[in-house]
């Protein structure tokens, strides 16, 4: 029998296993374990799971599909990205554009480079559009007189 493998990021972390049963004594075991040094599980974070379902794990989401164990940035991981775009770009709607540029680009690059290990092509590629039809929204909501070609031009 191979031992479990464990992957660990700050103070989470996931138990690979072969069967069920395995998996539910190196949680038993864990629990006597940690319980002398006044720790315990969290339930509600903790359960066994077959890696066909998935699972997600620090902005990931973890599943096996078709045979590949496929790692992409989690939904909520998504979702937090985009609110902070949203909303950055909401803060700044009468800031220069250079400000705005600003802003957005140490965000947006630090998120892709944590996600850039997972298979994200398709997650960046929504994400763009999302940023580009904000940026689009940004600049037309600033220059309501101006034609859409005009807008084009100057951005």
């Amino acid at each position: 029998m191979r031992s479990p493998r464990t992957i660990r990021y700050a103070d989470d972390f996931v138990v690979f296993c072969r069967t069920e049963e395995d998996a539910r004594n190196v949680k038993k075991r864990l629990t006597e374990w940690l319980e002398p040094k006044g720790l315990t599980f969290n339930e509600d974070k903790t359960k066994v799971v077959h890696l066909d379902e998935g699972f997600d794990f620090p902005g990931f989401n973890v599943r096996k599909c078709s045979g590949k164990t496929l790692i992409k940035p989690g939904k909520e991981s998504v979702k937090r990205i985009i609110e902070r775009v949203r909303e950055t770009a909401r803060s700044l709607c009468q800031a220069p554009t250079e400000e705005l540029v600003k802003r957005l680009n140490p965000m947006i690059k630090g998120w892709s480079a944590y996600c850039r290990g997972a298979v994200s092509s398709e997650i960046f590629s929504s994400l763009g559009h999302y940023v580009w039809k904000g940026l689009w929204r940004w600049a037309v909501r600033r220059h309501p007189r101006k034609s859409k070609q005009w807008i084009l031009d100057k951005y």
